[in-house]
């Protein structure tokens, strides 16, 4: 089984900021990280919902890439799950069935309970559940694609021995050593042309075949 854990730099080929390390990496605005705070539900609620609607009917204007339909297409060939730090919803318009993805950071297409407002985690808020549909006890192969760790909402899901692919431009800013991988490869490319390397060599190991 194989878990993939997606972050902004999946989603940026399709048009949509990273959130940090570009220069127009949405987290370089430090009062936009002042008002993603819990605290803003109270003392700055209508800016919080206004910028939120933004953001929401933003990536509407936009979907998936190759990137997405990649990941898709072999977590259906090899039973697979996502977990992605995005907010958008690429990965269900991709084809990817619900069953299969954890949006740990929530999404702009549910509900906030409470608030009218879209479900996305602020600062200061607790992660999304996993899914009760989620079965990933038998994971022998993770692969980060298009994250550089920078946030540890991830950590628990960074399983001991398993085999370690990343898919990014950049080295993830932990120490991966650490975690004590079976192995740890590094495809530092684009998402989508990693992705192409990471399914061929999934082709070429004696665990997965093309059929």
């Amino acid at each position: 089984m194989i878990l993939f854990i997606t972050g902004a730099g999946i989603s940026a080929p399709s048009g949509i900021p990273t959130y940090r390390g570009q220069e127009d990496s949405l987290y370089n605005d430090k009062e936009l990280m002042t008002l993603m705070s819990k605290e803003s539900l109270t003392n700055n609620f209508n800016n919080l919902k206004i910028h939120l609607e933004q953001w929401k009917n933003f990536v509407q204007t936009k979907t998936y890439n190759e990137a997405h339909r990649l990941v898709t297409e072999l977590c259906n060939k090899y039973d697979g799950y996502v977990i992605t730090q995005n907010v958008d919803n690429f990965h269900e318009l991709s084809g990817l069935p619900e069953n299969r993805l954890y949006h740990i950071h929530g999404s702009l297409f549910e509900q906030r309970k409470d608030y009218n407002i879209p479900d996305v985690v602020l600062f200061g808020d607790d992660l999304k559940d996993e899914p009760s549909t989620f079965n990933i006890d038998n994971i022998t192969t993770i692969i980060l694609v298009g994250t550089s760790l920078t946030v540890n909402s991830v950590d628990e899901y960074l399983l001991p021995n398993t085999n370690l692919y990343i898919i990014n431009k950049e080295k993830p800013v932990v120490a991966l050593e650490d975690y004590n991988f079976k192995s740890i490869t590094y495809i530092l490319d684009d998402v989508v042309e990693g992705l192409k390397q990471f399914k061929e060599m999934l082709y070429e190991s004696n665990n997965f075949n093309r059929n």
